[in-house]
């Protein structure tokens, strides 16, 4: 089985996470200093903007980052692979 072992030997993806505006590393207050959706989802449009044409990545978002999600999926469907909700908002635009 060749593809087997050739899969063993590749690399694995790179993987990044990404600090929401206001949320864990980010030293801003939400409503005080993030106050709108887009100012509070720009780090994860910044990512996606940096991806090359051609590529896809996965996304994967908790809790209120889901409404960061589907705005990703709405302006950037072709750079996505699969998106994953973990217990997060899943606006019915993205259904």
């Amino acid at each position: 089985m060749a593809g087997v072992e050739e899969e063993r030997q590749r690399p694995p993806p790179a993987r990044k996470c990404v600090d929401l505006s206001a949320c864990s590393s980010d030293p801003r207050r939400m409503a005080e200093d993030v106050i709108s959706f887009e100012e509070y989802s720009q780090p994860l449009m910044d990512l996606m903007a940096s991806v090359p044409e051609g590529e896809k990545i996965v996304l994967v978002g908790h809790s209120f980052a889901g409404m960061s999600l589907a705005s990703a999926m709405d302006v950037f469907p072709k750079k996505i692979d699969v998106v994953v909700f973990v217990t997060a908002i899943l606006p019915a635009t993205v259904i």
